[in-house]
């Protein structure tokens, strides 16, 4: 497998995990429920497993050295996809706002890259390292997705699949 070919299977997954968090918000305003509390902790840790294998393959397998904002997106996604998958194993929900707590500064600093990326003029060229520049493309999945705008849906997708959740049911007193 190329790194081309390993960008577009993880760019058809990013597509797929907000392809996931769109319909669950559709079916929320809607007033139906896609996903029951558990099923959204097990697809989350999905999308963050499967984000950090992306990451992990980009740097170990094709040796792309990460930026400054990719390792602070490691930093935030590392751990929600340990911290998920524990949860999705223990169906404890109560790690929701943690979770978000780590996906939101991971999408916003995923916003940041992707601008860097496309419109590095905005951002200015003192954004990251000279020598290993935030604004660097290494590939484009399906023409378009770059591993910040990859990392950047999949904070995005999980934020969303555990806020649309449905809240635990009020206890009978």
């Amino acid at each position: 497998m190329t790194a081309p070919d390993a960008a577009n299977l993880f760019a058809v997954l990013a597509l797929a995990a907000a392809a996931m968090a769109i319909t669950a918000v559709v079916y929320r305003v809607q007033g139906r429920v896609l996903l029951d509390r558990h099923t959204s902790l097990v697809v989350a840790a999905a999308i963050a497993v499967g984000a950090t294998a992306g990451s992990l393959v980009m740097s170990d397998v094709f040796h792309f050295e990460p930026c400054l904002l990719c390792w602070w997106q490691r930093i935030l996604m590392y751990p929600s996809a340990i911290i998920l998958t524990l949860a999705a194993v223990r169906r404890d929900f109560s790690v929701r706002p943690s979770v978000i707590a780590l996906a939101v500064p991971g999408a916003m600093i995923g916003v940041w890259q992707v601008v860097t990326q496309r419109i590095p003029t905005i951002t200015g060229s003192t954004a990251c390292d000279p020598d290993n520049p935030c604004s660097l493309i290494w590939v484009e999945g399906l023409g378009f997705a770059t591993i910040p705008t990859m990392a950047c849906i999949g904070f995005v997708a999980i934020i969303t699949i555990l806020a649309v959740a449905p809240d635990p049911a009020p206890l009978d007193h």
